[in-house]
Formats: structure tokens, sequence, C-alpha cells
């Protein structure tokens, strides 16, 4: 169809598969895992399907889906035989168009007899999904929510939400939903047309009639003059997506309202006409505010107010006490939440609590109002929990997130909610926190601008069988870090009182940054790959040999190593690791991302470079690395053979005597990179006349030299006449230089000032690829 919207008058048509290739698609598909072909040889059925197979005309997406169904089904002869002789095998597709026809009777009764093996719930679910655009991509939580007005019922002892997410799970393994990423599903376009078919009349893109139910303006060309002709003849819509205005009096029936980006800044109070309204959409909206007469939308299950511009929520929303999901996930502006979200105790999801104090006569949220909200699931981030007193008076022992155990990321921030809230002492904060224990399960905790000393519960690691991530960020009194077993991601900033960091087995990243009192970090993590050290004042490394473990022999998973601004760090515990490494079972280390920057002490060398065979990256400044003497360029190759990415950075404000000034030549025997980034070089004119050794180099960027000429080789035979003429032209040496620049992908160059470059070496870059700033 896209070919013929070109005007191509030919179009190749796609090999159908052999029958050998069909009947391998279709075992793999029909097949569950443990089980082998010869199976149905047992069974007696191999003819069965070699006769379903020949059915599917040899089309891919037949052939998965039907083989996704018999997946469902028993391996026996009845049932086998059941799908074969289906009468559907014959369903011819009546034409309504040009492309209908061309994909009718051949392709479609496969696919059909795939929906009609369908439950009838996950049928009406399959259609649903048509009310989306062709190529769409559809978040996978925003149709769970619709699914859910509507079209999934209630089981005892589980939620609706978990009940949509399955049938999505359900149709993906049927092969009639496609799975694009953990967000994003999608409809392949004949399965959207075979959807469009059978919901009818009743699902509209664009044209409207009194039988249309569900209707999406997502694609439509006037969605304004729709929206118009909609509410003349349509008058029992339950379902709209992508409406521009927000006036609805004809529209009493609808379930489902989506005004995503919706340019208004406040809603009108006819909003209130829409009392059976469950679902109301309004992310990356202008909305402020909503007004009063949201109260009258008592059905309201969902209100999505995502990455819109909410300002504050008015205290009507407690009037709301069937709401189940209430988005409120990167609203920065949202200062202000109403008293009264106690009263919604069906709520599962809510992104954001803001603690708040009181406005206009308006009470503010107490974080008491927290206590109830026990179906609460996902993630939670309580805000202002240091700027308001409502966040600590008559808080005392109560257990406020303790019996919530559907929450499984939480994060406190102690900050303030508004510039006006008066900060809340040490002593205070450390009530608050103690009365936010967190619930058994939580996988991932943050928290921040904290001012209070260790909560007890912090200590008590059968909190801590599920916690995988731990975030602590300006906690000024946090003074250890316990061992939690499950731990497998460390996060420490701006911790002056942090002392102790305890050894865990599963962590796999840790970064520390900005711990002034920090003077020693843990020696035995075994399953540690990304370590990130930065602003360590009083870190002196790791000590070099003696007795336990020493840094990467206790590390032997460690992928990546990044150290910044850690002024009394030294390397000598690093290369005796190294060396022991190597001399343990004939193990290399496994390093292959290390940068090392303003650490004065760590006076790197190439004892420790040359010991990383598997380095990938590689970041450098001279304060931080003394790589003198050099080898030659024919013997650099031998120590870092894998050497892709390098980075050097000269300091221009430091003593001559750890100063490079200019590039070093064993750069130039790098042949396996492919990034180059120079920095501060200010004694380099030229770097002219070794590119051809660099010939896998795709980007290179220049940046900070003040007496840099060329970058190819200066052709110094140019006579003065030659000159005077404009007959000089690029020497042999200067275009073999040029042709090897050619390859790049991106040059960037800045400040620069006395740098020149060749005419054709711009000319063969194009100028989108070279960046002069």
């Amino acid at each position: 169809r896209c070919i013929k919207g070109m005007g191509a008058y030919y179009m190749h048509p796609l090999p159908e598969l052999s029958f050998h290739q069909s009947w391998e698609l279709f075992i793999k598909e029909a097949l569950g895992e443990g089980q082998a072909e010869r199976n149905l040889e047992i069974h007696n059925v191999r003819d069965v399907g070699e006769s379903i197979v020949e059915k599917c005309g040899g089309l891919p997406l037949v052939i998965k889906t039907v083989g996704s169904m018999m997946r469902t089904k028993q391996i026996s002869r009845e049932d086998w035989q059941f799908v074969e002789d289906c009468k559907i095998w014959e369903w011819k597709m009546p034409a309504a168009s040009t492309s209908s026809s061309e994909i009718g009777g051949h392709i479609l009764p496969g696919l059909i007899l795939s929906y009609d093996d369908l439950p009838y719930y996950l049928k009406s679910c399959f259609v649903y999904c048509c009310i989306f655009p062709k190529d769409y991509e559809i978040e996978r939580e925003r149709l769970i929510i619709q699914w859910v007005h509507g079209l999934i019922e209630e089981k005892e002892g589980r939620d609706v939400e978990a009940t949509a997410s399955q049938c999505i799970k359900d149709l993906i393994k049927r092969c009639l939903i496609e799975e694009i990423d953990l967000k994003k599903i999608k409809l392949h376009d004949i399965l959207h047309y075979l959807a469009s078919y059978i919901g009818g009349r009743e699902y509209s893109h664009a044209s409207t009639s009194q039988h249309t139910r569900h209707m999406s303006l997502l694609a439509a060309d006037n969605v304004k003059e729709t929206m118009h002709n909609a509410t003349a003849t349509t008058h029992k819509l339950r379902t709209l997506l992508g409406a521009s205005s927000c006036h609805m009096t004809n529209f009493n029936w609808l379930r489902v309202l989506s005004l995503r980006g919706y340019r208004m800044y406040e809603l009108p109070n006819s909003i209130q006409c829409l009392a059976l309204l469950k679902y109301l959409h309004l992310s990356w909206s202008k909305v402020r505010r909503l007004p009063s007469s949201i109260s009258r939308l008592y059905n309201l299950q969902t209100l999505d107010l995502s990455y819109s511009r909410i300002e504050e929520l008015p205290k009507e929303i407690g009037e709301l006490c069937n709401l189940r999901y209430l988005g409120l996930e990167v609203t920065q502006e949202l200062k202000f939440i109403a008293e009264g979200l106690r009263k919604l105790t069906n709520l599962r999801t809510l992104h954001r609590f803001v603690v708040c104090d009181d406005k206009r006569g308006t009470k503010g949220c107490n974080i008491r109002e927290l206590k109830d909200l026990n179906k609460l699931k996902g993630e939670l981030s309580i805000e202002g929990l240091g700027g308001s007193r409502k966040a600590i008076d008559h808080v005392g022992n109560a257990q406020l997130l303790k019996e919530k155990h559907g929450i499984i990321s939480l994060l406190l921030n102690f900050g303030f909610a508004t510039c006006n809230d008066k900060q809340s002492s040490a002593s205070e904060q450390s009530g608050v926190l103690e009365a936010l224990e967190p619930p058994l399960g939580l996988e991932c905790l943050k928290i921040s601008d904290y001012k209070g000393k260790i909560p007890a519960w912090h200590l008590k690691t059968e909190y801590y069988t599920m916690l995988h991530s731990l975030k602590l960020d300006s906690c000024y009194l946090w003074e250890k870090l316990i061992c939690i077993t499950s731990l497998k991601a460390v996060y420490v900033n701006n911790c002056p009182a942090l002392c102790e960091i305890a050894s865990m087995p599963a962590l796999e990243s840790l970064e520390v940054k900005d711990c002034s009192s920090l003077e020693q970090l843990p020696r035995h993590m075994p399953s540690l790959k990304s370590l990130k050290v930065d602003d360590l004042p009083n870190w002196e490394g790791w000590p070099a040999g003696g007795s336990g473990e020493t840094t990467l022999t206790s590390m032997p998973c460690l992928r990546e190593a990044d150290f910044a601004n850690c002024p009394k760090m030294q390397t000598q515990g690093l290369i005796y690791a190294l060396s022991q490494l190597a001399g343990h079972e004939g193990q290399a280390t496994q390093l292959q991302k290390l940068s090392v920057q303003n650490c004065p002490s760590a006076r790197l060398g190439w004892k420790l470079l040359e010991q990383l065979p598997n380095l990938i990256e590689l970041e450098l400044d001279s304060k931080s690395a003394v790589l003198v003497p050099s080898p030659l360029p024919s013997q650099v190759s031998t120590f870092l053979p894998s050497l892709k990415t390098l980075e050097l950075r000269d300091n221009t404000n430091v003593d001559e005597e750890v100063k490079w000034g200019r590039l070093p030549q064993w750069v130039w025997g790098l042949s396996q990179l492919e990034y180059l980034s120079l920095d501060s070089f200010s004694e380099e004119i030229s770097l002219g006349g070794h590119w051809q050794c660099l010939p896998k180099l795709r980007r290179l960027w220049l940046h900070d030299f003040p007496n840099l000429k060329s970058v190819v080789e200066v052709n110094n035979n140019i006579t003065a006449q030659q000159q005077q003429n404009g007959t000089t032209c690029p020497s042999d040496a200067q275009q073999q230089q040029i042709a090897c620049l050619s390859n790049l992908q991106s040059l960037w160059i800045v400040n620069c000032p006395a740098l020149d470059l060749p005419q054709e070496l711009r000319d063969r870059l194009g100028g989108r690829m070279i960046k002069v700033l």
C-alpha cells in the first residue's frame, strides 16, 4: 500500500515460505518448551499438523498465529483434527476496498481462526486495539487502564489491572499483538484490519454514525470538524480519544475520554455532565487546575495528569471515592494538594504525594492522610517532608507505609514543597522518617535532603530481602551503610558524615560522590561491575599488598572504574591487585573502561595500563597520569590491543613537570581506535603526519588548542612564486592524510582559533559532519 501511494507501477511480491520453512516456523510456535517434534509422531498428529501448515499458504504471520494457537491445545488427534476441519478455512472476507480484497480469502482465514479460538474477554480486548491508528505504538499501561473500564471483569482476590496485564501477555503469546519493548506494543497492519472488520461500525477514526461507540481522533485530519459531526450524529459514544475540546454535553454515555495535549488552562464546569466517565486522560496538557465540579464524576476510576502543568489539586478530589489511578508523574509545577486524599481508599497508583501547608484558607495535605491508602502499589514519591509543619505534627508512632506491601519503589524527599516553607529540625525529621518505615518487599529506596539520624528500621536486615537499589542524596548525618545482601546498586552523594560502607556480595554498581569523611571503600565486592568515585578528599585508594584481599582480586567482575577529584588516591593497590590477579589461575582483569581525572597522587603509569588487555575506553588527564617514559607507538598496541575510545586532557594551570604540553606519540600506535578526544594541549602546533596509523577512527574531538594550525602535514616546499600565483596544491602526504580523515563520521573543533582546515577536507566531509565552535 505504501508503494502504491508513492506512485510505483511495479511491486516485487515477497516470496512465500517453502513448506520446510513453514513447518519449522510452525513447530517453533506450536510446541512448548521441553517438547520435541517426535511428540507429534507419538500422538499421531504429524499429518494433521502438515495439513494445517499447508492451509497457512506459506505466510509467516498466519503460521505464527496459528502455531501459537495450537500451543494452547493438547497434542491430541481430536483437538488438532478439529482445527484442520474448521469451516473458517473456507471463509472469504467480503472486499470492502481494493486493499482489503488483496488480503482477503487467503491470509485472513487463519487469522480469523486464531481470533475465534480466543476466550470471549480476549476477543473484546483484541478488537478494542483497532481504535488506535495503524502502526501506532500503544503504551501498555495506557491500554491496560482503558481495558479495565468496561472490558475486564474484576475477579475475586485479583485486581483488574493485573488481569488486563495478563491479557496483553496472552495476546502477545498468540502473536496477535506485537511487543515493541516493555512499555509499548502495536498491531500488525493486517491484524489491525481484522480487528477493524470485526469491530465494524462501532469503531471509528473519522466518520461517525449513530452506531459508533468508540471513536479515535488520534490520526484525524480535521479534529474540530469530526468532533462537530460526532456531536450531531453520535449520542451513545463510550470512548473518545484525541478530542480537542471539552464541550461534552452531548456525550453523556462517555466512559473513556482522552484530552492528551489539551491546550486550555482550565477544564470547563461542563465536565460534570459526564457522570458515567471512568477514565479521564489529561497528560501533556496545559491544565493548571481542576474545577470543583470534578467531584460530580462519581464513577471516575482513572485521572491521569502526568506531564501536565497542573499546579494544585482541589479538596473535591477526595470525593472521587472510586478513583484507582491518580497519575502525577513528572508534574513539576504541582505544589499544593488539598486535604482529602485519605478518602481515596481504592487508590492503587499515586506517583506523587506532596506534603504542604494550608493555602488561601484551604487545608493542605497532611502526611497522615497516607495511613489508610493501603492498596497503593508500584512507585510512590513523598515530597516536602522537610519544610512543612504538616509533615511533623502529630506523627507520633504511626506506621504510615508499613502495610502498603504493593509499593516496590519509594522516594522520601525532605526538601521544601514551596519556597515559603521553613526547614524542620534534625530531630523532627528523624521522627518523620521513623514513622515512614517502608513495607516488606521494597525493591528501590531513595532518601534525599535528610538532616536527621539513621532510623532504627534501617538496621533491621529483614526489611531488605528484596531491596536491590539504594540511593542516599544529601543525607547529612548518615554515618554508615550496613551490609544488605540483596543490594545490586548503591548511589551515595553529599553525605559528609558517612565513614563506612560495608561489603555487599550481590552489589553490581557502586557510585560514591562528595563524602568528605569517607576514608575507605569496601574491599570485598565479588559481583561489582561498575565503580564510580568522585570527590572523596580523604580516600587514599586501596592498600598495596599485605594482609587480606585487595581491590581487583576481590572484584573480579569489575568492568568499569571511574575516579575523579580524589587528591589522596594512589594506584599502588591497583597495580598490586592486577599483578596478583594475573597470576591467579591464569585470570586477567575484565576491566573495560577506566577513567582517572584530577587525582594528583595517583601518578598512573604504564605499569598499570599494560595489565589491562581488555580495556576498551580510557580517559586520563595530566594531573593523574605520568606516562613517561613512553613506549614506542609500535609497542603500545600490545599493551592496549582492544582500546577503541581514548580521551586525553592536558592541564593548562598545573606545574610544567606534570604537564604534557604536546600530544604523546604513543597515541599513533592505537590502530583499533574509533573515538579520539583531545583537550587543552596548549603547545601543540600540528597534528599532521600520522592519521594513516588510525584507519578505524570515526569520531575526532579537538578542544582548546590555542596554537594548533593544522591537522594534516604542512607542505614546507611551497615556493614564494607558487603562493603568489595561487597554484599550490596538497602534497602526496597531505592527500593521504586527507583521505584518512575523510572517513570520519564527525569532527568537532572547539576553541582552536589558529586552525585552518584544508578546503578539500571540508568538501569531502560535508558541512553536517564538521562542527567548528
